[in-house]
Formats: C-alpha cells, structure tokens, sequence
C-alpha cells in the first residue's frame, strides 16, 4: 500500500468515526432548538388524539386548550383548523353533502377539497410523534 493511499483510508475512518459520534448529539441538539423555537414564537404543543383515533376521512371536531378545533383528515394527511368565524367571532358549521363550513351568521364559505373560499379560517401546524397527533395552539 502507498503512503497515499494509506492517509487516504485513515481519513475516510477518522471521518466516518466522527460522524458516528456527532450524530446523536446533532440530533439531540435539534430537537432542543424547536422545542425553544416554538416557546419563543408562543406554540404550545396539546395531544389531541392517536392517529388511530382519527384515522378515518372526514372532518373531527374537538376542544383543546379552551379552543374549538377542527381536524380534517384525507388519506392520512391532516389539517386542524380553529372552528371560530374570524368576522363574526360565531361557529362555523360542516355541511357534508358540500363539504364545506359555512357561517350562516355572515355567510361566508370554506370549501375542504379545494383548500379556499370568502370564510378564512385560522390554520394550527400538526405533527405527528410516535402515532400520537399534536396541535401547535398559538
């Protein structure tokens, strides 16, 4: 073996010697930031459920931190929604055969499928840990 070739391979271990080792800790240290990036920006992370207990398609009303939410499944992607009219502060209603939630305070309509309408509902960031689904309440 030439002497190239022998700092060649001693270099490739020591690198991959150090990355074994920093990796955790790197993982670890992440983690670590997003937890202090969401207390920084005022996201508090509540356990609304399993992702078997809402695996089924279609809308799931539920309440956590003193606030109504709606959580709208579709093939096993999820959406949560604050279920509160922002114009006129009343609870929107699902109306399944037109998939949509309508006011009928002010009359304004959000259609699920196609992700708009005049009802602008207020979106809350999900993740999923380990099956167990959360909701970042803001």
């Amino acid at each position: 073996m030439k002497r190239s070739e022998f700092f060649a391979e001693m270099g490739k271990g020591l690198f991959g010697t150090v990355k074994e080792v920093t990796t955790p800790l790197i993982i670890n240290h992440l983690d670590k930031f997003d937890s202090m990036v969401d207390e920084f920006i005022g996201i508090k992370w509540v356990e609304v459920g399993t992702v078997e207990s809402i695996s089924a398609e279609g809308v799931h009303d539920l309440f956590a931190a003193g606030k109504a939410i709606v959580i709208i499944a579709d093939q096993q992607k999820y959406k949560a929604y604050q279920k509160l009219c922002p114009n006129c502060q009343t609870m929107p209603q699902w109306l399944s055969y037109e998939k949509v939630f309508k006011c009928f305070t002010c009359e304004d309509i959000y259609h699920v499928d196609s992700d708009e309408g005049t009802l602008q509902l207020k979106r809350y960031p999900l993740k999923n840990e380990l099956g167990k689904l959360f909701v970042g309440i803001n």
